[in-house]
C-alpha cells in the first residue's frame, strides 16, 4: 500500500526502489531485506515438479490442467507433489498461482505450505484485478533426496477456486559476508524466525521459564546443564517455551539449539530479599529461594517464616521454599538488628476448562472461572483477545478470530511465564448466499426450477451436525421439505452441496439460514 511505501522509504511509482533486481514487496515479505539497499540476491532452479504428477494418495479430489493452470474439482481442499534436490541445504519454493471464478478486484485467499510434516505459517495469497501472484517459502534444512510438499487451500468461498500454474524449488544464492556458506538474505530470514526472548543472568524462582520463536514446530532443542529438556508447542506452531529447574549452588548452562545456530547462556539462582517487604507472584510448583538481609555484606541473623515453619539462619543463607498450593503466602523476617518485615507470596494457577466452540468473524464472550483476574490471557497470533472484566476469582474475555481451526489461549503472569494452556475451536460458515456458486442443473416436470449450491461449515468435528433451514415461500428441498440435516460426514473438506426447488415465477435469493451443533447438542448459534 501507499502507506507501507511511505514507511518503508521505498518509490510507489517504482516496483524495485533500490534498483536490485528484486521487487520491493519480494524483499519485505520474502527475503527480508531493504528495499531501500541493493542486495546480492539471487536463485537457481534446482526443481520443477510436473503440475499433474501430483501425489493422488496426499491429494483431495482430482486435479486437471484447465487454460495454463492445475484446477481442483472443488475451491477447498489439499494437494501434494514430490520433488528432488540435489544436495542438502535451505531451498526457496515458490508457488505461482491465480484466482478463477466470479473474482473482485481486490481479494485474498489463505494456504498453508507443508513440507515434510512440518507446516510453514499460514499466509494470505493477495490478487489484484484477477493477476497472478505467488508465494514462496524457505524450506525447514533439507537432506539431499526426495521431499513431500503439500498445499492447504483453505477458500470458504465457492464463487472461486485458486488455480496452480507452476511450482518451482530455487537453491538461494548472494553475498556471503561472513562467510558461513549460506547467503546473508538466508541467515536474515533464519534469525528472524528462530530466536529466544531476553533470558536473565539470575532469577530467584526456579523453573525458569524461557521462550521464543521458532520457524517450524519441533525443531527447538533445550539443555540444561547438558540434560536435553522439553520445549513445549506455546501459542501456535512457531512459538515453544519451557521451564528449566536451576541448580541450587553455582550457575546452570543453558543451550537452545535453532536450525541455524545454537545460543548459549548461563543463569545462577539467586536469593528473594523478603526484607523488602515487595511482593511475588508465582506459578504453582514454583521454589523460591527465600532470604532477608538489609545489605549486600550483612553479617547478622533472620528468623524467616513461611508456610507455617519458622526459619533461623544467617542474613547470608536462604530458604528454598516449594509453593504447591495456589494462595496468598505471608513471609515474615525478623532480622537480629531489630527490623522485621512482611512481604506476601501470592501463588496462582489457571484452568480454561472445556471452551465452547464459537463462530469465525463475530466477538464472542467467554468466561473462564478458573483463571484469575490477576492473570493476563492471551491468543496464538490467529487468535484476538481481549480482557474484558473479572467475574468473582474469575474473568470474562472477548474472543474472536478470521480464521477456522483450533487455536491456542494462555494463561500468564503478568509480562512473565505461562501458568496454563488453553483449546478453543472456531467454525467458518458460508451459506449460499456468501458462496455465491448456485448451478442451474435443471426443470423438473412440476415446473419447479432447481439449483446446486455449496454449504461451508470448516472444522466440524465428529458427531456434529448443522441444521439448514429455508424460511422463503416457494423454495423447498429436492424431497419438499424446508428443514434439512447435515452430520460431519456429509462435508468433505468443509463443503456440502445442497440442491433447491424454486417453485415457478419465483427469483432470487434461497432465503435459508444455519445451525451448528456439536457432539453434545450445543449450538454454535445461527448463521
Amino acid at each position: 500500500t501507499n502507506r507501507e511505501e511511505y514507511l518503508l522509504g521505498t518509490d510507489p511509482t517504482d516496483s524495485d526502489t533500490d534498483g536490485d533486481g528484486q521487487s520491493d514487496g519480494s524483499e519485505v515479505r520474502t527475503y527480508g531485506t531493504s528495499p531501500t539497499a541493493s542486495n546480492a540476491i539471487s536463485t537457481t532452479l534446482v526443481a520443477s515438479p510436473q503440475l499433474t504428477g501430483y501425489n493422488a494418495s496426499g491429494t483431495s479430489g482430482t486435479w486437471q490442467m484447465f487454460d495454463g493452470g492445475l484446477i481442483g474439482d472443488s475451491f477447498r481442499g489439499h494437494i501434494e507433489w514430490s520433488f528432488t534436490v540435489p544436495s542438502e541445504g535451505w531451498y526457496l519454493l515458490d508457488l505461482s498461482s491465480r484466482l478463477r471464478g466470479t473474482v473482485r478486484p481486490s481479494e485474498d485467499l489463505a494456504v498453508v505450505m507443508m513440507v515434510d510434516g512440518r507446516a510453514f505459517p499460514s499466509q494470505k495469497i493477495h490478487f489484484n484485478n484477477g493477476q497472478a501472484n505467488s508465494v514462496t517459502c524457505l524450506s525447514p534444512w533439507l537432506s539431499a533426496g526426495s521431499h513431500k510438499l503439500r498445499l492447504s487451500i483453505n477458500n470458504e468461498i465457492g464463487r472461486r477456486t485458486l488455480q496452480i500454474l507452476g511450482l518451482k524449488v530455487l537453491a538461494p544464492g548472494g553475498f556471503d559476508g561472513d562467510s558461513n556458506g549460506r547467503p546473508d538474505w538466508v541467515d536474515s530470514l533464519l534469525a528472524s524466525g528462530n530466536a529466544v526472548a531476553p533470558i536473565p543472568a539470575e532469577s530467584p524462582v526456579s523453573p525458569l521459564f524461557i521462550e521464543g520463536s521458532t520457524r517450524y514446530a519441533g525443531t527447538t532443542e533445550v539443555t540444561s546443564n547438558g540434560s536435553l529438556s522439553n520445549a513445549v508447542r506455546g501459542l501456535g506452531d512457531q512459538h515453544w517455551y519451557a521451564n528449566l529447574p536451576l541448580a541450587a549452588s553455582g550457575s546452570t548452562s543453558l543451550s537452545i539449539k535453532f536450525e541455524n545456530k545454537t545460543s548459549s547462556h548461563l543463569v545462577t539462582w539467586s536469593r528473594w530479599n523478603a526484607m523488602e517487604g515487595q511482593g511475588i507472584m508465582l506459578r504453582v510448583g514454583d521454589s523460591l529461594k527465600v532470604g532477608g538481609w538489609l545489605e549486600p555484606n550483612d553479617l547478622g541473623t533472620v528468623q524467616i517464616q513461611v508456610q507455617g515453619q519458622t526459619h533461623s539462619i544467617a542474613a547470608a543463607g536462604q530458604v528454598v521454599t516449594t509453593f504447591t498450593q495456589a494462595g496468598s503466602y505471608p513471609v515474615t523476617v525478623n532480622h537480629s538488628g531489630g527490623s522485621q518485615t512482611t512481604a506476601i507470596v501470592t501463588v496462582v494457577s489457571a484452568d480454561f476448562g472445556v471452551v465452547l466452540p464459537f463462530y469465525t468473524d463475530f466477538i464472542n464472550q467467554r468466561q473462564f472461572d478458573h483463571v484469575s483476574s490477576s492473570l493476563q490471557v492471551v491468543g496464538d497470533p490467529s487468535l484476538q483477545v481481549d480482557k474484558m472484566f473479572a467475574v468473582g476469582a474469575g474473568q470474562n474475555v472477548k474472543l474472536r478470530t478470521s480464521q477456522g481451526g483450533w487455536h491456542t489461549l494462555a494463561a500468564r503472569l503478568p509480562n512473565g511465564p505461562i501458568v496454563a494452556l488453553g483449546k478453543v475451536l472456531t467454525l467458518s460458515v458460508s451459506d449460499a448466499l456468501k458462496n455465491d456458486a448456485s448451478q442451474y442443473i435443471g426443470t423438473g416436470a412440476d415446473g419447479y426450477s432447481i439449483f446446486r449450491s455449496p454449504i461451508v461449515v470448516t472444522d466440524l468435528q465428529a458427531g456434529g451436525r448443522a441444521v439448514i433451514t429455508i424460511f422463503r415461500s416457494g423454495v423447498t428441498f429436492m424431497d419438499g421439505t424446508t428443514v434439512m440435516t447435515l452430520a460431519d460426514t456429509d462435508f468433505v473438506n468443509g463443503v456440502a452441496y445442497l440442491q433447491f426447488r424454486f417453485a415457478p415465477g419465483i427469483t432470487g435469493g434461497y432465503c435459508h439460514y444455519i445451525d451448528v451443533y456439536d457432539s453434545q447438542g450445543h449450538s454454535f448459534g445461527r448463521r
